[in-house]
Parts: structure tokens; C-alpha cells; sequence
């Protein structure tokens, strides 16, 4: 494995396997936390619950995470991390649904009408299959939201900021989307430094995008992998 690559790769979650009441584990583990707590919500709200509900559940999740060590079984090998955690919260909602089952009555966790639920997502909330693409589409976004807010705070002059303020809609966009002439006679710069400025930004934050990637993913060759599931997903 590239030496590099060690360094973050699955390192976040050894750091929480080696020793998760260490001071070092619990800060990486708060660093799984705030990378995965969106796309964990978005899943339970599809699968019906509110987003009061939902904050509840997955605030449960991370707490049983905590005491039964759960991320201590996660391995490289079982496949991706984002996966492994998706997993061990649809083991959590069906204790939770079987206790409130067994109580013979809703409990805290009635599932409700989709409503009463505000979500930006596909209205569908019955199959699993919409959970789990409302899983994968909030951790997507989520992503190029951490990747967007790394390059946002690399832009430290009141120049690159106003040059990044106007070139970034065109950091994902498509290239026949992008419209150069119009930017060079907003700038008053050449149409080739336009040019050049764009695609320095997109490389930038490909750079960083591929950074954010490699918290969770074991070799460097899976990075690739995710961005075409990001790709996919956000189509």
C-alpha cells in the first residue's frame, strides 16, 4: 500500500479500533460522526420517520456505537466503510422497531405520514432501495460540500476570492457549459487566462475531493471507484 496513503486512508477508523476511550480514538470517532451523520439521517427519514425522529435515532446509533465498540469490527476487507455503517444502522432500526413491536405500542419511534416529513429528497419512503439512494445521495453531497468548504477557505485575498466567487458555478459544470468569452469581458482578463483559472480551480478541487475520499476507503484505486458512484448518484 502507498506509504502516503496510510496516513488517511482507514487510519480514521484504526485510531478508533486501536483504543476507542483513548482521547485520539474519540476524536476520530467525533470525525466518522460529523462526516456520516447527514446521510444517516436522510436514511431513516426514508424510511419514514421525522426529522425529529430521526435525529433521535441516529443520536441512539452513535451512542450504542460508542458503548458496544461497534467500529472496532470494521475491516478494510468487508468492503466499504460507508457501507459497514449503513449496515449496522439497519441493525439498530430493526432492534428499535422489534422493541416497539413486542410493547405493543408505537413507542418513541412511530414511524409518520411522508407528509408531515420537509425533505428535498424523492417523496417515496416504503422501499429500501429509496432509503438507501437517499443514504448514498446525502454522503455525495455532503462530500463536495466538505471539498467546496476546504477550497472557500483556501481563497485568502480579496482578489482570489472575487475571481473565485465568479468561476465557481463552473467547478462541476459541464465544459460546454462554461462560457469564457462572457467571464473574459466581466473580468477583463484574456479568455485564456479565464481558461487557465478554471481549470487551475478544478483541479484543485479534484485534489481535494480525492483527499476527502480517502478518509473511508482502504487503497488508493478505490478513490476512483467513488467517484464514479459519486457520479452516479448525483446524476
Amino acid at each position: 500500500m502507498n506509504k502516503s496513503f496510510e496516513t488517511t486512508g482507514w487510519s480514521i477508523v484504526a485510531k478508533v479500533a486501536r483504543n476507542p476511550d483513548s482521547p485520539e480514538g474519540r476524536a476520530a470517532l467525533e470525525k466518522v460522526f460529523r462526516i456520516y451523520r447527514e446521510p444517516l439521517h436522510s436514511y431513516v427519514k426514508k424510511r419514514g420517520y421525522s426529522p425529529d425522529q430521526a435525529d433521535d435515532i441516529v443520536q441512539s446509533f452513535f451512542l450504542e456505537v460508542i458503548e458496544k465498540k461497534t467500529i472496532t469490527k470494521a475491516s478494510p476487507e468487508r468492503g466499504k466503510f460507508r457501507t459497514f455503517l449503513l449496515t449496522s444502522l439497519r441493525n439498530h432500526l430493526a432492534n428499535i422497531e422489534e422493541r416497539s413491536s413486542a410493547q405493543k405500542r408505537g413507542g418513541d419511534f412511530t414511524r409518520v405520514p411522508m407528509a408531515v416529513i420537509d425533505d428535498d429528497e424523492s417523496p417515496e419512503v416504503n422501499a429500501g432501495t429509496d432509503a438507501e439512494h437517499a443514504y448514498d445521495r446525502r454522503w455525495a453531497l455532503a462530500l463536495l460540500s466538505r471539498a467546496m468548504d476546504r477550497l472557500d477557505s483556501e481563497m485568502t485575498t480579496p482578489r482570489k476570492r472575487d475571481r473565485y466567487v465568479l468561476l465557481k458555478p463552473y467547478l462541476i459544470s459541464d465544459e460546454s457549459t462554461v462560457h469564457y468569452a462572457e467571464l473574459a469581458r466581466q473580468t477583463s482578463l484574456g479568455e485564456g487566462m479565464i481558461k487557465s483559472a478554471v481549470h487551475r480551480l478544478r483541479r484543485r478541487f479534484g485534489q481535494i475531493l480525492r483527499e476527502e475520499i480517502s478518509l473511508t476507503i482502504r487503497t488508493p484505486e478505490e478513490i476512483d471507484e467513488e467517484i464514479r458512484d459519486l457520479l452516479m448518484i448525483l446524476k
